[in-house]
C-alpha cells in the first residue's frame, strides 16, 4: 500500500515539478528522453536531480507514509478507495500536462512528412568557386525578445547588436512541433527533419534504435564532410545527454567535445558547474581551436552549443561582472550575449570576415527561468537569429522555422542548392518567398503524424 501511494503521489506531483522547472513540456519530448536512455539524464543539472529527488520522491515517499498511517485502521474498501483516487488523480494530471490527447490526435492522419520531404541525397550541390569556412554557433534558449527594452529594463543582448546591424536576421524563427528543445532543434537546422518519438516502440528494435542517430537521413555535416570540411563540435554539457553525441557522429562531425573530453583535456570538476564547461572557458576553448583550424588552410566547419542561459536558473561564468551588487538572471543572458560577441569581435580582429561564414541562432524559446513571467508578457517571441556577413545588413521580413535554416546555412557558404530545397527546409536568402505560406505552416505543425517516409529515416521499415 505505501509502495503504490508513494508512485501515485509521486505521479501528482511530477507535472507541477515539470512546469516549474522547464515549462510547457510535449509528450513526445518526455519520451524521447526517456527511449534516449535513463542513463543521460544523469548527465543534466545536478541541482535539477537534487529538486526532483527531493521534490519527486523523498516528499511523496514522507506523505505516503502519513496517510498510510491514517488510513492503517480503516477499512480495506476506504484503503483501496484512497488508493484509487489517488491514482486516478496522478495520471490525470499527468496526461493532461503534458497534453497527451492532442498528440495522440496527431498520429491519425496522411502522410505529410512523405509528400513535403525532398531528400538531400538526391538534390544537386554545386559548391562555391571557393569553400568558405562555417563558425555555428547555437545559443541555449536565446530569443529575440531579450532585445526589448520595454521588458527588460535595457536591451539583454547589446554586445551583439554592432553585429546584428551588419548582418541579416530573419523577423521570426517559428518553433514548430518537433523542434522546441536543444537536439530537436539541431536535428531540424541540420538534417531538415523533425525529432520525434515515432517507430521507436518496436519492441524488435527496442534499444538499437540508438547506436545510431536517424542513419538514413543526409544532413548538414555530411554534406560538408563530402566537400572536404571538417566538422568540429564543442559544447559544455555531455554529450552523452539526449543523444547529442550520437547525432553527431552518425552525421560527419569526426571531433566532439563535450563535459567528460573536457575533464579528459585537464580541466577539473571544480572548473565546471552542474551541467558542465561554463561559456567563458567555452568561448576560449572555440577561439583556440577555431585559431588552429584557421592555420591549417582546410575549409571547416566549427560548431558550437553554448550552456549558461539553460533554465531554470542559469550560469555564472567567472569572467562576466555584474551590474549590480546581486548577479541576476538578467545578467546570465548579458554576459553570453557578451562572449559571443567577443568570439565574433576575434574573426574581424583577425581579418577573417572573407573567409568564416558566421551564424548565430537561438536553440528553442527559453524555458522555465526566473524571467520567464517577463517573457509571458512580449509579444511575437521568438530564438535569435543572426547571419552575420559584414557588407549586407538587413532584417528580412519573412517567417522561416528551423528546417530552413539547413539549406540557408549552405547557401550562405556559397554553395547552390538545386530547387533551393532540402528536407522540409527551404532556402530562406533566396528570392523565392513562396515557402511563407499558411497551407505550409499547417503542414508543419503537423509533423507529429505517423510517417513511414520519416521511419525509414530511422531504419524501420
Amino acid at each position: 500500500m505505501w509502495l503504490l501511494l508513494t508512485l501515485a503521489f509521486a505521479l501528482c506531483v511530477f507535472p507541477f515539478w515539470l512546469a516549474r522547472h522547464f515549462g510547457q513540456v510535449g509528450f513526445d519530448q518526455v519520451v524521447f528522453q526517456l527511449q534516449s536512455g535513463v542513463d543521460s539524464l544523469f548527465c543534466a543539472d545536478q541541482r535539477l536531480i537534487r529538486r526532483f529527488v527531493r521534490e519527486c520522491v523523498v516528499s511523496p515517499a514522507l506523505l505516503a507514509v502519513f496517510v498510510s498511517t491514517l488510513l492503517c485502521r480503516s477499512g480495506a474498501l476506504v484503503r483501496w478507495g484512497c488508493l484509487a483516487v489517488s491514482w486516478v488523480v496522478g495520471l490525470g494530471l499527468l496526461v493532461v500536462s503534458l497534453n497527451v490527447p492532442a498528440y495522440l490526435t496527431t498520429l491519425a492522419g496522411p502522410d505529410v512528412f512523405a509528400t513535403m520531404y525532398v531528400d538531400p541525397a538526391s538534390v544537386k550541390l554545386s559548391p562555391p568557386p571557393r569553400y568558405q569556412n562555417l563558425l555555428l554557433i547555437y545559443v541555449e534558449s536565446l530569443e529575440r525578445t531579450y532585445e526589448n527594452a520595454e521588458v527588460f529594463d535595457r536591451n539583454l543582448l547589446a554586445p551583439l547588436s554592432p553585429f546584428e546591424a551588419e548582418g541579416r536576421h530573419f523577423a521570426h524563427l517559428r518553433q514548430t512541433p518537433g523542434t522546441g528543445w536543444t537536439t530537436a532543434s539541431l536535428v531540424a537546422s541540420q538534417c531538415g527533419v523533425p525529432l520525434k518519438v515515432f517507430g521507436l516502440w518496436n519492441k524488435n528494435r527496442q534499444g538499437e534504435h540508438f547506436e545510431q542517430f536517424l542513419p538514413h537521413a543526409t544532413c548538414m555535416g555530411d554534406l560538408l564532410a563530402q566537400h572536404g570540411y571538417r566538422n568540429v563540435f564543442l559544447n559544455g554539457a555531455d554529450l552523452q545527454f539526449s543523444g547529442v553525441g550520437r547525432f553527431l557522429s552518425t552525421h560527419g562531425y569526426e571531433e566532439r567535445l563535450g563535459r567528460q573530453e573536457w575533464l579528459s583535456a585537464g580541466y577539473r570538476t571544480q572548473d565546471m558547474h552542474t551541467w558542465g564547461l561554463p561559456d567563458d572557458q567555452l568561448m576560449l576553448q572555440a577561439q583556440r581551436r577555431l585559431n588552429e583550424l584557421m592555420s591549417a588552410g582546410e575549409p571547416f566547419n566549427l560548431t558550437l552549443l553554448t550552456i549558461d542561459t539553460h533554465g531554470p536558473a542559469g550560469f555564472r561564468s567567472q569572467s562576466c561582472r555584474p551590474r549590480a551588487a546581486v548577479w541576476g538572471f538578467k545578467d546570465t543572458v548579458s554576459c553570453t550575449a557578451s562572449l559571443v560577441a567577443g568570439l565574433l569581435a576575434h574573426v574581424r580582429e583577425q581579418g577573417w570576415e572573407d573567409r568564416i561564414k558566421v551564424v548565430v541562432v537561438g536553440d528553442h524559446l527559453a524555458m522555465e527561468n526566473p524571467l520567464s513571467a517577463d517573457l509571458a508578457r512580449a509579444k511575437d517571441r521568438s530564438p535569435f537569429n543572426l547571419f552575420w556577413t559584414p557588407g549586407k545588413p538587413g532584417l528580412t521580413g519573412r517567417d522561416i522555422a528551423y528546417y530552413d535554416l539547413f539549406p540557408s546555412i549552405l547557401e550562405f557558404l556559397g554553395f547552390d542548392v538545386q530547387g533551393g530545397r532540402l528536407g522540409l527546409g527551404w532556402n530562406a536568402l533566396g528570392d523565392d518567398t513562396s515557402f511563407d505560406s499558411d497551407d505550409r505552416w499547417r503542414n508543419l505543425n503537423r509533423m507529429l503524424q505517423n510517417s513511414t517516409r520519416y521511419a525509414k529515416l530511422w531504419g524501420f521499415e
